[in-house]
């Protein structure tokens, strides 16, 4: 059996955790960027409502100007806090109301309403059963 010396053998376990620190760092990056990529992608609205690029529904938007008559969640202050070596990260610890800077309704166009005024019980039938003209 070869003997491996005690200096090479410590040289590997300082290389092997060293290594694995970084490589730990790098998985916990890759993480929090999916996160951020799904919170981001997430939505809290229903797709068939006609909610605005501004997070607004269309019944805030004048519709002859277009203007958002909102409020919107503005950030006045933040916070700083550091991130294990990756720098600091800014949080918005404070908001404030105020008008919603959007100019022009940007979102998906309602279904036109129709009106079909109601029919007699008898006239259904009635439709149904005539003959087409030839």
């Amino acid at each position: 059996m070869v003997e491996i010396p005690l200096a090479v053998l410590l040289l590997i376990a300082l290389a092997s955790l060293a290594l694995g620190g970084w490589a730990n760092s790098l998985i916990a990056r890759i993480l929090d960027h999916r996160r951020e990529l799904a919170r981001a992608a997430r939505t809290d609205t229903d797709p068939a409502e006609p909610t605005c690029g501004c997070g607004h529904h269309i019944a805030f938007h004048d519709p002859g100007k277009g203007q958002c008559h909102a409020q919107a969640k503005v950030p006045v202050r933040w916070q700083v806090e550091p991130q294990a070596g990756r720098g600091t990260k800014q949080i918005a610890v404070e908001w404030e109301a105020r008008p919603c800077p959007c100019h022009r309704y940007a979102g998906p166009e309602p279904l036109a309403t129709l009106y079909a005024p109601e029919m007699a019980p008898g006239a259904v039938q009635e439709i149904a059963t005539k003959e087409p003209d030839a």
